[in-house]
């Protein structure tokens, strides 16, 4: 049996409506594409913020140990520079320099 005419209308109907039917679908694809990419991009704004934020706070907190070892460090020479001064070239509680024959008194 050959289709009729009418058979072929209704067949280019259900092609143009299958055809508009994929095209809407592309487009809520699109949409949704584009929704979700800028979901991702502000989530990956945020994960900047948060990582340089650390890195800030890490930053500080290495100045403030290296300050606090710095101040140590000065505390112990302060405290054993007396012990040392016999040490040839070794600075004196003075500030003065020994003798380069210095001598353990």
């Amino acid at each position: 049996m050959t289709p009729t005419a009418g058979d072929k209308a209704r067949a280019a109907i259900q092609r143009r409506k299958d055809k508009l039917r994929r095209k809407k679908h592309v487009i809520a694809q699109a949409k949704y594409r584009e929704r979700n990419a800028e979901v991702l991009r502000e989530k990956a704004r945020e994960a900047m913020r948060k990582h340089r934020a650390a890195i800030k706070e890490n930053a500080e907190r290495i100045k403030a140990a290296q300050e606090q070892r710095r101040e140590v460090d000065a505390d112990y020479r302060e405290r054993n520079t007396s012990n040392l001064s016999f040490v040839r070239g070794a600075p004196t509680v003075e500030g003065t320099q020994e003798a380069e024959g210095a001598s353990i008194t």
